[in-house]
């Protein structure tokens, strides 16, 4: 399972109100209810932006027995070089 682990104060996220400790249902209708270790590192290792040319990002989390959506605007809060 992916649970919101750090939210930037500057982001959209915190804006929207997305919780640690959210668990993560869906990212853009892809389910990832059971998100396996090596998908996650597939995601983070092999793809620098995971969702190109979309600007705005929804996000379907579990909180407190709860499905909650949250439209995102995405952003670049920091580069690395």
């Amino acid at each position: 399972k992916m649970y919101i682990g750090m939210i930037y104060n500057n982001s959209s996220a915190n804006t929207a109100g997305l919780k640690l400790d959210d668990q993560i249902l869906e990212i853009n209708g892809t389910d990832y209810r059971n998100c396996t270790t090596d998908r996650w590192c597939e995601l983070i290792i092999n793809n620098k932006d995971p969702f190109p040319g979309i600007e705005t990002i929804t996000i379907l989390v579990l909180r407190d027995n709860k499905e909650l959506s949250f439209k995102l605007d995405k952003r670049t809060l920091f580069e690395i070089h």
